[in-house]
């Protein structure tokens, strides 16, 4: 990991997610220099009233074929470079995959692309570091706007605002759900 604490950064979000289709909500309590505290309430059946079910995961599809086009992938975390690479797949996008920023920024030199979907926190170079400076290269060599959305496990309220700020041109949330990319 290239954080001093590590993980994905997808874990909260997840719990957010699994809370919520059980009709609940996350809470937080949070102290400077104590640290914070997440909890839930579920209000659940007994075991043995629990009905039999089966879960259908829909992916979403598209009614028409999207156009095939060639995306760099800017992700230093390996299980998530896999998730993009099934989700683009699905698509029928061709990708590239870029271990850190300025490996995207070399590849955003050595090839045509189409669209980047740019980590937001990677190691040698992060997402606002190499979106600067393929905006850098675009400006100065008059190459065609290439639109760069941010991905990244920060969902806090002005992430979003955060990354257009800095050049990006939209965001996305981990995890990415199919119908959002």
């Amino acid at each position: 990991t290239t954080k001093k604490y590590g993980g994905t950064g997808l874990g909260l979000s997840i719990c957010a997610h699994i809370v919520k289709m059980m009709n609940s909500s996350i809470v937080l309590h949070s102290e400077i220099g104590e640290g914070s505290t997440f909890s839930f309430i579920l209000n659940l059946p007994l075991a043995d009233e629990v009905p039999h079910a089966s879960v259908d995961i829909e992916v979403a599809k598209e009614d028409r074929p999207l156009p095939k086009k060639i995306i760099l992938v800017a992700e230093d975390n390996k299980t998530n470079q896999m998730l993009m690479e099934i989700l683009l797949k699905r698509l029928g996008m061709e990708y590239i995959i870029a271990n850190d920023g300025l490996e995207a920024v070399q590849v955003y030199r050595e090839q045509h692309i189409d669209m980047i979907l740019m980590d937001g926190s990677m190691p040698n170079l992060d997402g606002i570091g190499a979106t600067q400076e393929i905006l850098k290269l675009q400006a100065t060599q008059h190459l065609p706007k290439v639109p760069i959305i941010a991905l990244t496990a920060s969902a806090i309220k002005g992430s979003r605002e955060h990354f257009l700020e800095m050049g990006m041109d939209d965001y996305l949330s981990k995890p990415i759900k199919s119908a959002d990319l």
